[in-house]
């Protein structure tokens, strides 16, 4: 359980970063 719930924030953590990331680029773009 311990280790799914950290899977889950691994993968919600890089999805966060990703989205942030394609927000700043598309900022940037316009």
């Amino acid at each position: 359980m311990i280790y799914t719930s950290a899977v889950l924030l691994l993968v919600f953590y890089f999805y966060w970063c990703f989205t942030f990331a394609d927000a700043l680029l598309l900022m940037v773009l316009w």
